[in-house]
């Protein structure tokens, strides 16, 4: 379903954090949250919103290599995992301090993980438990990767995809819902 080739949606998605994480404020009523979490110092002066955007460079880097044609359709199996250990790579060649680099790493890793759950239709609930519990702490910052890569898709706003995203949406309701949960 991809409107442009692999460099060019990547740079997109770039383009689409910018914007994102630019208006955060936008994103009601979780805007607060996330800008605060989005500038959290991972070590090095790296905050997330980097590794974020750093991960929206870097999500489908794998898809030349995995590339197959099965029943005359183009798959790219695996380019997630493969991907993954790419994204580890660079952060490593970049000197990224272990927080940001496994952060970068997971995000690759995961960033199919949305478009899964919503290809599901209904979430379940032992679903949204292994999703929150497999991400923890970065559950916000996928989630924000997905946006900007569904966005990149088709050429859309970040910002659009937020507005019809209803997943997305009660993904954040949930994984607020569970900080506060523990917190009691």
């Amino acid at each position: 379903p991809h409107r442009f080739p692999v460099l060019e949606h990547c740079l997109r998605a770039v383009a689409g954090a910018d914007r994102l994480l630019a208006r955060l404020s936008e994103l009601r009523p979780f805007g607060e949250d996330l800008a605060a979490h989005m500038a959290e110092p991972l070590g090095g002066g790296i905050e997330r919103r980097q590794v974020v955007k750093l991960a929206a460079l870097l999500h489908d880097v794998a898809k030349p290599e995995t590339r197959s044609l099965v029943d005359g359709r183009i798959r790219f199996f695996e380019h997630d995992a493969v991907g993954a250990a790419r994204a580890r790579t660079v952060g490593e060649r970049l000197r990224l301090p272990e927080r940001a680099i496994a952060l970068l790493e997971r995000l690759v890793r995961q960033h199919l993980r949305v478009m899964h759950l919503e290809a599901a239709g209904t979430v379940t609930r032992r679903a949204r438990y292994r999703f929150f519990r497999d991400l923890g702490e970065d559950t916000r910052d996928l989630l924000l990767l997905a946006l900007v890569d569904a966005a990149a898709v088709s050429g859309a706003s970040p910002l659009a995809v937020w507005r019809r995203s209803a997943l997305v949406r009660d993904l954040l309701r949930g994984w607020q819902e569970q900080q506060a949960a523990r917190a009691e």
